[in-house]
């Protein structure tokens, strides 16, 4: 089987031309004076909550042999390595936001400065890749997070690096924004994980697992 992969060029491209978007739609609905109760985080942080206790969920129903088996044939990596992945831009991106973190849940409180995310700058814990157990912990720690996450009515400004774009680029981007692209990253890894996981005979997974919701909401549709 043929494997696709972007080089770090174009992943820096994409990463610029969504932080562009998300720029664009925050000055639009300044200018033309969009109601601000769409900035509202609650919706995102209770979107992405509900999107890893459905990993943990699937994670339940395999053992740790399966969970750091490294499938040579499926994109050469292991289940695990994609759940490390994913779970990390969750770490940074509370390490650069939250001033506390990690800390006890009543404890959290979002940064006082304008927080800079690098997604490209992630701890890479082994343990999370290759420990089952150590990898549902960190789950249960990251929704732990989100739910105590301090709520704003308004947008939080915050600056993101790419390490790989020409010149380390900056660009201006938004909580609500960087929790909506950490919900749809997560779903993309998860589609590869319920690949390998079938690909290893596990079917035993919800019928949305691994699906974006909007094509969830199409199928329902039709």
């Amino acid at each position: 089987m043929r494997v696709f992969r972007l080089s770090g060029q174009e992943i820096a491209a994409q990463r610029c031309r969504q932080a562009l978007q998300a720029q664009r739609a925050h000055s639009d609905a300044v200018e033309y004076g969009v109601d601000k109760s769409f900035m509202k985080i609650a919706g995102f942080v209770g979107a992405n909550r509900e999107l890893l206790m459905q990993l943990d969920q699937v994670l339940s129903r395999i053992d740790g042999e399966q969970y750091a088996q490294h499938l040579s044939n499926v994109f050469d990596a292991s289940l695990g390595g994609h759940v490390r992945h994913l779970l990390d831009h969750y770490e940074n991106f509370f390490s650069s936001v939250l001033e506390t973190y990690p800390s006890e849940p009543d404890e959290l409180r979002l940064s006082d400065r304008r927080p800079m995310v690098n997604y490209d700058s992630r701890q890479r814990d082994r343990l999370v890749e290759v420990e089952l157990d150590v990898a549902r912990g960190r789950i249960e720690r990251i929704c732990q997070t989100l739910e105590s996450m301090p709520r704003k009515d308004v947008e939080v400004d915050i600056i993101l690096q790419i390490d790989h774009a020409p010149e380390n680029a900056l660009q201006r981007t938004t909580l609500a924004r960087e929790l909506s692209f950490l919900h749809s990253h997560s779903v993309h890894h998860m589609a590869i994980i319920s690949y390998m996981l079938r690909a290893m005979g596990v079917d035993d997974m919800p019928n949305t697992f691994g699906i974006a919701p909007s094509t969830i909401k199409y199928r329902e549709a039709m």
